[in-house]
């Protein structure tokens, strides 16, 4: 998608029916800017403007749930910011251009403080701003239908049982017409049955592939069972105290049968998603942080009644985030942010190397053809063509997975038409970045230099990934278990994130 705006080509608009995907609004924003200009200044220039249209709105959250007076408010602002905008998932998309998770998660923005304005100040303005929002951010991640179709549903239900504890009795039509937050649930859940209704239509026939990495393997359940505990591990805040905070809150109804319908409705939507994701067997990190953003309205309002029993599993998700989700994030903005300019750079020198040796065959070290080396391997081909190679192929000396992806019988490239496991030869490259899967350490530097000639070195300054998985990954990454765990498809044996530097040998 990058190099569409670099050629000029308009971005693909999120519809591929084939592998059921369905988000026709997804980027939308990048066929507008590109016509402005090419430069990845100007679409980072506005992904920090997007930056600060979210930090703006939770700020207000902040300041409507806890109170501009408070003297936990600075507290609350400070737990939001690490907590919602240094994980690792937002991390990710708000460095990156081809994430339409970001301006899905403008409209939630606006789609949860619009909510929360229209029983602040109830005016028409707010409930259609809130109406319009959350039925556009359907069409930016198909899995928008459970937080803005899941809200109408619940909201209408919570609020008929709550009726009905009061002794309330009304038809279903005075029900709706007796207030128009009523109408405002009932007309988003229409909009997210409409939605469903087009996606069932007109997109499942067309399935060819559900899931395009999913691992048909032997060992697949152990590779889910890995990826829902990452998850778990990685998004605290979504899956521990979210979690907790429905046991809060279905305890106190048990006891005192009390019902928040607009933050009950938020809470269980957000979480419907999270854990819709494994139902699905999605696991990227930025896929769940749409649920941050659902999420942090009800999480400011119930922590603030019931602080005295959150009180703890605020803090252990606190020290999980810190320990496991903010290292992650500051070596994830290594690699997004510091890492390309260096990438670009020594993909001009390779592109330059082809013209002055006869076909050379480069290789990614500690890559192979799994998902994630294939998509390296495509993003290689992509800039070396757009710095005007002139003859090269592009292979792996790496074990394959056990299910090879071979992806195009036509390409000329034989990472892509083959499964061939190649030898480097005299004249090859070896290009080296912390994207590599090998467990980088002086050993593996000193053997690299050894046995081949350095010919190119970009250094950058960044952080290296030193969470506590990291860490006990690295204290038995000699044991029989840890080696078994390596045996998994597409598992990472680069524990740190190493090396803060891109380089490329000559093989001699």
């Amino acid at each position: 998608m990058f190099f569409n705006i670099l050629n000029q080509e308009p971005v693909p608009n999120g519809y591929f029916p084939h592998i059921g995907r369905f988000y026709p609004l997804g980027f939308l924003d990048l066929n507008f800017l590109r016509q402005f200009s090419q430069s990845p200044k100007l679409f980072f220039f506005v992904n920090a403007l997007d930056l600060f249209f979210m930090a703006f709105i939770a700020y207000k959250l902040v300041l409507y749930i806890w109170g501009a007076e408070s003297k936990s408010t600075f507290l609350a602002l400070l737990i939001v910011f690490v907590v919602v905008f240094l994980n690792v998932g937002f991390i990710m998309i708000i460095t990156g251009i081809c994430y339409p998770e970001r301006m899905q998660m403008i409209f939630l923005s606006i789609f949860a403080l619009s909510l929360y304005m229209t029983q602040k100040n109830p005016h028409r303005f707010w409930f259609v701003v809130c109406f319009l929002s959350g039925a556009i951010s359907l069409f930016y991640k198909e899995t928008d239908f459970i937080f803005i179709g899941g809200f109408g549903a619940l909201y209408l239900v919570l609020k008929l049982l709550q009726a009905k504890l009061h002794h309330q009795k009304s038809t279903f039509l005075e029900f709706i017409r007796s207030n128009p937050t009523h109408i405002l649930a009932l007309a988003l859940f229409v909009s997210a049955i409409c939605f469903v209704g087009i996606y069932v239509s007109f997109i499942i026939p067309q399935i060819q592939i559900s899931n395009p990495f999913d691992q048909k393997t032997a060992n697949g359940f152990l590779i889910v069972i890995k990826d829902i505990a990452n998850t778990f591990l990685n998004h605290p805040f979504v899956f521990v105290y979210l979690s907790c905070i429905v046991i809060v809150r279905l305890v106190d109804f048990y006891k005192n049968k009390t019902l928040y319908p607009l933050y009950d409705a938020l809470l269980l939507g957000a979480l419907g998603v999270g854990f819709g994701y494994f139902v699905l067997r999605f696991f990227w990190a930025y896929y769940f942080t749409p649920c941050y953003i659902m999420g942090l309205l009800p999480a400011l309002f119930f922590t603030k009644i019931y602080f005295k029993p959150l009180k703890p599993i605020l803090i252990l998700t606190l020290i999980l985030h810190c320990a496991i989700n903010l290292p992650l994030s500051l070596s994830t903005y290594t690699k997004t942010k510091m890492l390309p300019p260096h990438y670009a750079k020594a993909m001009e020198f390779m592109a330059q190397y082809t013209h002055t040796h006869d076909k050379p065959n480069i290789f990614l070290l500690g890559q192979n053809r799994d998902p994630d080396g294939l998509m390296l391997y495509g993003f290689v081909k992509d800039f070396l063509h757009y710095y005007g190679a002139k003859d090269f192929d592009l292979q792996t000396s790496k074990a394959n997975p056990s299910t090879a992806y071979t992806t195009n019988l036509d390409s000329p490239l034989s990472i892509f038409n083959s499964n061939e496991v190649a030898t480097p030869k005299k004249g090859d490259l070896l290009y080296l970045d912390n994207l590599t899967k090998d467990f980088v350490d002086e050993r593996y530097l000193n053997d690299l230099n050894t046995r081949y000639k350095l010919i190119f070195e970009s250094q950058f300054f960044g952080v290296y990934n030193l969470n506590f998985k990291a860490i006990l990954k690295y204290i038995f990454k000699e044991s029989q278990t840890y080696r078994s765990y390596l045996s998994v498809p597409r598992v990472s044996e680069n524990i740190f994130g190493a090396p803060l530097f891109v380089r490329v040998y000559e093989v001699q």
